[in-house]
């Protein structure tokens, strides 16, 4: 019985090749690609989720509530707060505290170097808390010296080739604000590998967390000062995350000064690769994620699926409606409705499960590109799971695609499936026109998505920022090396293709500085505390960057040595209230004493201190020559030559941090990787959608105008031209593609405009957007059942006219 089945499916597949190929090929390509997309989704929900009671451990956030300022979030929090909550808190279990070294370092041993890019400073409870495996070395013995340091198995490979390295020194030279340089040695106590699953904390080395640096600092800033990762892990009888965060604002109370101005909630640990886009300083999730971007991806699998499935269940209907006689016949000899029914389901599950197996095989080759359209490096893999989902996907497409052609079929008159003109397989019939408008909808609406979000990725790449980034690199020296700043300045202005050099304490394109002035008008006695950005820049930061003055002018040298000279924005002005003259205006840093007054020198045009995603703020610069972040304009003639001198510079000065810059317009294209990511995937997702789709009408175009070959004849022999024949045969589908344009409007403006409100500047949607989506659609369905028609146009009428 089987195996005749398998062998009536083989003669039809033979019999009818090119639908039944594109039909094969059409659904194995939707299943291969919605598999990956699958894949990719399965991997980014799996973060943290493997970790040590993954459930109970949460990640305490930050969010300041200071007057005349927004709230802002943060993942980082004071040092205090994990013993402080886990002692006063009977619900909190453990802590756990993760300092971030903010700057990057080289490492030597045994005449061998090697940078380190991220180092972690933990407490002892680190392993309750994240999964690392140790390639050598007990987690019970790393934390046993304050010297003792973890390493990377990359790390270890470049120091050590790899083997076991236990009890190795590491040198670790650095300079200190005081001018002086200071070596510390670290014994190498353990190498560990990466984790299996994967992980929001990732780094290079791992030491002790020393609880004595933040012993010195005064309560006020102890408590204030956020510092480090803080991990919470609960009790299994705690009430909700949420219940537990409410009390800590009352204990607060007593202990931290100020505690009002903040607020204290838990984030778990599986939530932080995908929850954290609000969160500033958040150093240590370095691949984080938007969950925005991953139901994009899913909506895209899902468009995708349906219309490769809508493409299967069309062609599987028209090429069983070209089997009225054999259903006839097999009537007429006794076969009742259900052996059809039967037959017609087997064949199709038979042909869903030949594009799943089809699928698989397609994957690996497809991995290639779809890692670059996601920027990741393929890091998923096809396990049990994976194939049980995809067989109940194919079980199903099966069945939904082959219930409808084996009911229509079964129930069919056998004396009717013999008259000789019958138009059974007509695009007018409801159910095929309904799928092909449904088909054209989904790919309008990718197509009206994809047009979107490329011409808001226009507007973000040429946006006026404020300034002029072109040509600007941008270099971290590092906090300890602000003291070398000026005399590394002298020396890069004197380089020929140098057109300005300045400094700042922060880097321009990601100004997130919780922090404030306090400002006072004239002739006012009393002070107002304004929190927002302040930095410390040079001088010459606005002639590096063409930064215009609106009132004022950039401090002169002697202004600018005594620390006391401020350059505000006119959002500053705005946030403050003032209306006169702003160089009347005194104002003082917050944590200074009274004795530091300054006054605003200067007001400078607004200028985004981030991506487009938020407003312009407020902003003060102190204008000084303590900076840690070099700028350096270059003229455009002998770039690479310019900074070939500049790195020369660069290591006889500061030879503890490698000569590591960018351009300052790359660092800000590159904030946009998201949003790029998403053009690319919708791009990719529009082309494979019209060429499934279009693959599916050139397949029913073929087989319905073969069926009116005959029609096709008559009209030729009365004279019509070929370009009425190829209009007459492709207006339907035109008609029906309209059709499908006002169907996918509403959905895919209301989906994109919820994709824009992300954006503090944005386009606004057009008409046009979906006019030109249409006609893409169009011009594809077009030129698809163009071709057909025009063969059957140009063919001898003679043939389709001769009785069979």
């Amino acid at each position: 019985m089987v195996p005749g089945k398998f062998g009536a499916t083989l003669r039809h597949f033979v019999k009818y090749p090119v639908i039944s190929l594109v039909n094969l090929t059409g659904l194995a390509l939707g299943l291969a690609v919605c598999g990956l997309i699958a894949l990719f989704l399965r991997y980014e929900w799996a973060y943290d989720r493997s970790n040590p009671r993954a459930d109970r451990s949460y990640r305490l956030v930050t969010t300041f509530k200071y007057p005349n300022s927004p709230e802002r979030a943060t993942a980082l929090s004071a040092a205090p707060m994990g013993p402080f909550l886990q002692h006063n808190n009977p619900d909190v279990e453990a802590y756990l505290r993760v300092l971030t070294w903010e700057e990057d370092f080289l490492c030597r041993s045994e005449g061998r170097s090697a940078g380190v890019e991220k180092c972690l400073a933990v407490d002892s409870s680190f392993f309750s808390f994240f999964e690392l495996p140790l390639r050598y070395g007990e987690p019970a013995k790393v934390f046993g010296h304050s010297n003792n340091i973890l390493i990377s198995e990359a790390l270890n490979r470049q120091l050590f080739d790899g083997g076991n390295s236990l009890g190795r020194t590491l040198e670790h030279r650095y300079s200190r604000q005081s001018g002086k340089d200071t070596t510390v040695f670290y014994t190498i106590a353990g190498v560990f590998e990466r984790t299996a699953s994967p992980s929001h904390l990732q780094c290079d080395a791992i030491i002790p967390l020393d609880e004595r640096q933040f012993e010195s600092m005064d309560p006020n800033a102890r408590w204030h000062g956020v510092v480090v990762n803080t991990y919470l892990r609960l009790r299994a009888q705690a009430p909700p995350p949420a219940q537990v965060a409410t009390t800590f604002s009352g204990l607060l109370k007593g202990e931290m000064p100020n505690s009002q101005m903040i607020a204290l909630d838990l984030q778990a640990m599986p939530d932080i690769h995908l929850g954290s886009m609000n969160l500033e300083y958040d150093y240590n999730n370095f691949e984080k994620s938007d969950r925005k971007y991953l139901y994009v991806l899913g909506l895209i699998a899902l468009l995708i699926l349906l219309i490769a499935g809508i493409n299967f269940t069309n062609l599987s209907f028209a090429l069983a409606n070209r089997r009225m006689k054999e259903v006839a016949v097999r009537k007429t000899i006794g076969a009742s409705r259900f052996d059809l029914i039967r037959q017609f389901m087997g064949e199709s599950l038979l042909l869903a499960c030949l594009a799943g197996a089809l699928s698989l095989l397609l994957i690996p080759l497809l991995e290639p590109v779809f890692g670059r359209l996601i920027d990741r490096a393929p890091a998923w893999r096809i396990d049990a799971s994976y194939i049980a989902g995809l067989g109940m996907l194919v079980l199903a497409l099966g069945i939904v695609s082959g219930i409808f052609p084996a009911l229509r079929l079964s129930q069919f008159s056998a004396a009717k499936a013999f008259q000789r003109h019958s138009r059974s397989g007509s695009v007018r019939q409801p159910f095929v026109r309904g799928l092909v408008v449904a088909q054209f909808s989904l790919s309008v609406m990718l197509i009206a998505g994809m047009l979107i979000c490329y011409r808001q990725l226009w507007f973000l790449r040429h946006a006026d920022m404020g300034y002029d980034p072109s040509q600007v690199i941008q270099v971290e020296m590092g906090d300890a090396n602000y003291f070398k700043y000026p005399a590394l300045k002298a020396e890069i202005s004197r380089i020929p293709g140098v057109e300005a050099v300045s400094g700042s304490s922060h880097t321009i394109d990601a100004i997130t500085i919780v922090n404030g002035v306090m400002v006072r008008w004239p002739d006012a006695g009393k002070w107002e505390n304004f929190p927002m950005n302040i930095i410390r820049a040079d001088a010459n930061l606005f002639e590096t960057l063409d930064l215009p003055f609106l009132a004022g002018a950039p401090p002169g040298p002697e202004q600018a040595a005594t620390g006391r000279a401020y350059v505000v924005n006119e959002a500053f002005l705005k946030k403050v209230g003032w209306k006169g003259d702003p160089l009347a205006l005194q104002v003082i840093r917050n944590g200074l004493p009274e004795t530091e007054i300054g006054r605003v020198a200067g007001v400078v045009r607004d200028f985004h201190q981030n991506t487009l995603h938020r407003p312009i703020e407020p902003i003060c610069i102190q204008i000084s020559e303590a900076n840690s972040v070099l700028l350096v304009r270059l003229r455009t003639a002998a770039r690479q030559e310019t900074l070939a001198a500049i790195s020369d510079l660069w290591k006889q000065q500061i030879a503890d941090r490698p000569f590591d810059y960018a351009f300052l317009d790359d660092r800000f294209a590159a904030m946009y990787a998201a949003e790029e990511r998403l053009g690319q995937s919708l791009l990719a997702a529009t082309l494979l959608a019209i060429l499934i789709a279009c693959m599916g009408l050139l397949a029913l175009s073929s087989f319905i105008i073969q069926q009116r070959s005959k029609e096709v004849g008559v009209r030729k022999v009365l004279g019509a031209s070929v370009s009425s024949v190829v209009l007459l045969l492709s207006q339907e589908y035109l008609v029906l593609v309209a059709l499908a344009v006002v169907i996918a409007t509403p959905p895919a403006w209301y989906l994109m405009q919820q994709w824009l409100e992300d954006f503090a500047y944005r386009i606004d949607i057009q008409v046009w957007v979906f006019a030109v989506a249409g006609l893409c659609a169009a011009a594809a369905a077009f030129a698809t059942v163009g071709t057909i028609s025009a063969r059957a146009a140009l063919a001898n009428p003679v043939q389709a006219l001769r009785d069979e």
